[in-house]
């Protein structure tokens, strides 16, 4: 068979990890995901384990050092964002089927039965709980860029980075949208093509993820219940996106000496970068700038601001 051909690497790896995977699997034959523990703990045998195996692979081939093998809460984290959003946007289908893989701790703050989102007049909690749930999902994100920061393999980068732009795409397309509930809600393939084909480096990508994590917080409503919480998750990300972007940016201009610096804001300083991010956005469409301006253009836009914060105490 194609397994014994394998090196003996390899079929250590692949034994292990389908193993661990069955074993969990099995207890969720006898158990619901009920805590938001469980939830965790589903999605770490349903993906969070390959992408623990796929990392010691791509370390065991020397396509990737070993450190990649190591950082298993990473690769852990890169399963688990794309296990919640792929449960997260199959809500109908899998209720319909009678499969509940939402976790009842969060949905039982919303609902009697999980099916009760289906019905019209439930349209508030149903978009509440949805909500709460791709807040949860969102904090893998900064996992997500600190496993993609550290490849060096350009068609394992590839590999890795398609399925997660694909991802934040999907949570922000899904955010706030009562159609989670009533169809299935899908990025468009016209969409899916162009992610596709400028997810090739990290600056690219991080643009993507930035232009999506905008997207998603357009709609965050003050009435929500975890928009706070939501809110700060984006501000954070956006502000992972920028450091991504200027480490990126400075490294291919090395006869530019100015020194622009990754940033490390307080909350208020968070709360107004991400103003100025949405209003720049607001005003131009992101795809009319190559994307080395986009890149520069986020770094002088946060290096000003910090700038201005210094001098400026009494705003603070």
């Amino acid at each position: 068979s194609e397994y014994r051909r394998l090196k003996p690497a390899f079929r250590d790896v692949i034994k292990d990890i389908t193993a661990r995977m069955g074993a969990g699997f099995c207890v969720y034959l006898e158990k619901e995901v009920n805590t938001l523990a469980d939830w965790n703990e589903y999605c770490h045998y349903a993906a969070g384990l390959v992408g623990i195996g796929l990392s010691q692979l791509f370390s065991a081939s020397g396509l990737e050092a070993e450190s990649v093998a190591a950082t298993t809460d990473l690769s852990n984290s890169m399963g688990l964002f794309l296990q919640k959003t792929n449960i997260i946007r199959d809500y109908l289908e899998d209720v319909n089927d009678s499969r509940h893989f939402w976790p009842r701790e969060v949905w039982s703050q919303y609902a009697e039965n999980i099916g009760d989102f289906r019905r019209p007049e439930a349209a508030a909690p149903a978009v509440a709980c949805l909500n709460h749930l791709i807040t949860d999902a969102l904090r893998h994100v900064p996992d997500v860029i600190a496993y993609l920061s550290q490849l060096k393999n350009q068609s394992v980068f590839n590999f890795c980075a398609i399925p997660q732009v694909m991802a934040i795409a999907t949570l922000a397309r899904c955010y706030n949208n009562h159609n989670v509930f009533t169809g299935v809600v899908k990025i468009r393939k016209g969409e899916a093509c162009s992610m596709m084909m400028q997810a090739v480096d990290l600056e690219k990508t991080m643009q993507i993820f930035r232009i999506r994590v905008l997207e998603l917080g357009d709609k965050i409503a003050v009435t929500d219940p975890n928009g706070s919480v939501t809110l700060a998750s984006v501000q954070n990300m956006l502000v992972l996106c920028h450091n991504c972007l200027h480490t990126s940016a400075m490294s291919k201009t090395p006869a530019l000496k100015i020194d622009l610096p990754s940033i490390h804001l307080d909350h208020n300083d968070r709360a107004e970068l991400y103003r100025l991010s949405i209003a720049c956005r607001r005003q131009s469409s992101a795809s009319v700038f190559s994307s080395k301006y986009v890149a520069w253009g986020l770094c002088l836009l946060a290096f000003s601001y910090q700038a201005w914060v210094s001098h400026a105490p009494a705003h603070r």
